[in-house]
């Protein structure tokens, strides 16, 4: 919803700068017409790519006719009355804010309007005080925001049914090869080829080349060519079973949803959440 809200302002934006060299004209022609009605096509049809985008849950919320009520109520309003125009720009950005944490906390509008009101009109307030208090409300609120939104992450049906077939997957494997370890954390590996140099430890950088999977055998990544990186710059599950490694070994990580990407995945690699991993792993070298 914040890139919809970010689009929203951009395009209120450029409103309010055509808005700026005074009132609408009825009676515009030629190339008047034609920025008028392109620009009135291009903020129409950027709002709705933008709202088609959102996930479903939010769209099923946008009525098209109340929304444009809502900028014809802006757009038509005289621009000489700039008070009242500034007063629809700072509710609305007040009512995303609203919106935004109201997971934390259950705001009363009608408080928050007046207290508004009174510290609006009032001679002199202690703005640091305020602000001040304000900030460690909202840090308790940010916090059971983010709390309610990883519960609802967790009880995603895809992310809750990935973390029964991952674990499913790597029980199979533990059960069917010997060979196959598994650490305290969860993190299940196989050594391909032992190495004989020194282990990396997490103030080191490594050289590797790898392929990554998901246990249906897609790949989702790999090397062409060593590349190299922090220890600690990957994943935790990856960043572990490099440790494990000695260089000039070859190991198979089999890293579960909680030592991967987590509830969030990784959508750009084709990721889900919660979704178990399978890297294949050659330490190449070790900078210290």
């Amino acid at each position: 919803m914040k890139k919809f809200i970010a689009a929203c302002g951009v395009s209120a934006l450029m409103l309010g700068m055509t808005s700026c060299g005074g009132s609408s004209s009825t009676t515009a022609t030629g190339f008047d017409d034609s920025v008028s009605i392109y620009f009135g096509k291009v903020n129409g049809a950027a709002l709705a790519q933008n709202i088609e985008n959102e996930p479903e849950d939010f769209r099923s919320k946008i009525n098209k006719e109340e929304l444009f009520k809502g900028v014809k109520t802006v757009i038509m309003n005289d621009t000489a009355n700039i008070s009242y125009l500034i007063g629809l720009q700072v509710g609305m950005q007040l009512n995303q804010g609203l919106i935004q944490f109201a997971e934390g906390a259950e705001f009363d509008r009608a408080t928050v309007l007046k207290e508004f009101k009174e510290t609006l009109n009032a001679d002199s307030v202690d703005f640091e005080q305020l602000r001040m208090t304000l900030d460690s409300l909202m840090n308790i609120v940010q916090d059971r925001v983010a709390k309610k939104l990883e519960e609802k992450k967790q009880n995603d049906p895809v992310s809750i049914q990935n973390k029964i077939t991952g674990k499913a997957f790597i029980d199979k494997l533990l059960k069917e090869d010997s060979s196959v370890k598994q650490t305290e954390s969860g993190l299940a590996y196989k050594v391909e080829k032992e190495g004989t140099g020194a282990k990396p430890v997490v103030t080191d950088r490594v050289k590797i080349m790898y392929k990554g999977t998901l246990i249906d055998g897609t790949e989702f990544d790999s090397s062409k060519e060593p590349v190299e990186f922090p220890v600690t710059g990957v994943i935790p599950g990856f960043s572990e079973g490099l440790q494990l490694m000695n260089k000039g070994g070859k190991y198979i990580f089999y890293i579960p949803g909680d030592l991967g990407y987590g509830v969030d995945g990784a959508p750009g690699a084709g990721i889900g959440p919660n979704s178990t991993l399978i890297f294949e792993v050659e330490l190449i070298d070790i900078i210290k």
